[in-house]
């Protein structure tokens, strides 16, 4: 399945819901962003846009974590000259923090993989760490967040000692390791750097694991992070391009249930970028032994709508570039949510499903202050009120997909 078309860009792409009350015309400053980042900026129309858009261009930007992308558009293209002094400088300011902030994003994998080296202990750099000095040349371009790492399960312990070692903190999760797919620790100033070690992938059966593991760490390469000016290079494993395009649109659809355009880009760049590397017959194969079909199908679907995106068009995952993929009928990018929670435990054994539904629906005190933030701190138990109100409000919107289609999703 060698054959990729590369799409007219569209005229319109439709703002999400979210941005639908924010002041301005969302749908045509969405467009023009996909536009820039597709590489057809020049063809916008900057001349029709209110003082109004500008304002909403640069909160959208930041919210989709892509204004240091616009801010080099803005610098490289005589088109964007009428763009207003203060949207450049909000772009601009995204720009030099991003830089600053990856570049001790990357100092620290440095001094982790000094510290893993040392011990023996093998890992496999994954998702934005590993996509955005491959993909994007300049390192302020890609914002960073967390370092996921992946190891072998028999050096989860010795991993977590070398980072502890280093001044990270491994943080209690809401449930046992045995129900988890990672350890979250935190360090550096404030508990601001988060690490994720890995020893497998949420989003696959129980049962399939160890063969989804097996498969990673067939499939990974030598990468180098920096080349110094003596000619030493920072040399890390990351995965190939085919098991990175399933791992990136099996992490979207089963980890984020706001999606931003940042990382829809990363799988615009892989597939635009390293086309010729992706083996799309075992992109196939694995995508259906992993229960990964359905959204890898969407998530090519999405890019090919936003950025028109070089897709497959033949073959079972030809995707669809006409409709963006919630109009897809898939479960799991339509109501991320509840379909991945409902999907989590009926991959779990029964006597680990009550952990399961209890750290969902009652999590500690510390998990509900990270993840609602409340002012003052000491309202958090009133935030479980607004979890359990969204999450039965967003079930219930699952509930005719859940009917049609099932809990497993479409398989082609």
């Amino acid at each position: 399945m060698k054959c990729l078309e590369s799409r007219v860009v569209p005229r319109i792409v439709a703002a999400p819901a979210r941005y639908a009350s924010q002041p301005g015309n969302p749908t045509l400053v969405y467009s023009a962003i996909c536009a820039v980042l597709s590489g057809a900026g020049s063809e916008v129309r900057w001349a029709g846009f209110f003082p109004e858009d500008w304002r909403l261009m640069a909160r959208i930007a930041t919210a989709e974590r892509v204004a240091p992308l616009l801010y080099a558009f803005s610098r490289s293209n005589a088109c964007a000259a009428g763009f207003p002094a203060d949207l450049v400088a909000q772009l601009a300011r995204s720009y030099y923090q991003s830089c600053a902030y990856n570049a001790l994003h990357f100092k620290r994998i440095r001094e982790i993989s000094n510290i893993l080296s040392q011990r023996g202990i093998p890992f496999v750099l994954l998702k934005g760490s590993a996509l955005g000095p491959a993909l994007y040349g300049s390192p302020a371009l890609r914002p960073m967040g967390d370092i996921d790492l992946l190891v072998q399960s028999d050096k989860l312990d010795q991993a977590v000692a070398a980072l502890v070692s280093i001044d990270f903190c491994e943080q209690k999760a809401p449930i046992g390791r045995h129900l988890n797919h990672h350890v979250h620790l935190r360090g550096g100033e404030g508990n601001s750097e988060a690490v994720e070690i890995h020893w497998t992938l949420s989003g696959v059966p129980r049962q399939l694991e160890a063969r989804l593991v097996g498969w990673l760490w067939q499939k990974v390469e030598p990468f180098d992070l920096q080349k110094s000016a003596n000619g030493t290079s920072d040399r890390v494993l990351v995965l190939s391009p085919t098991a990175a395009l399933l791992v990136s649109a099996a992490h979207q659809a089963d980890q984020h249930r706001v999606r931003r355009l940042l990382w829809l880009y990363d799988i615009h760049l892989l597939l635009s970028q390293e086309a010729e590397r992706i083996n799309w017959a075992e992109a196939e194969v694995r995508a259906e032994e992993f229960g990964w079909f359905c959204v890898l199908r969407a998530a090519l679907a999405d890019a090919a709508f936003h950025f028109a995106t070089p897709v497959p068009v033949h073959g079972r995952l030809a995707a669809c570039a006409d409709r963006p993929a919630h109009e897809l009928e898939s479960l799991e990018l339509a109501n991320p949510r509840p379909i991945a929670h409902l999907r989590r435990l009926s991959r779990l054994d029964w006597k680990d499903r009550l952990p399961m539904i209890r750290a969902c629906t009652i999590p500690s005190r510390d998990d509900m202050i990270e993840r609602y933030r409340p002012k003052p701190e000491f309202l958090w138990p009133l935030f479980y009120v607004v979890r359990w109100c969204s999450f039965g409000y967003a079930l219930l919107k699952s509930v005719p997909l859940v009917l049609r289609r099932g809990f497993s999703g479409p398989r082609g």
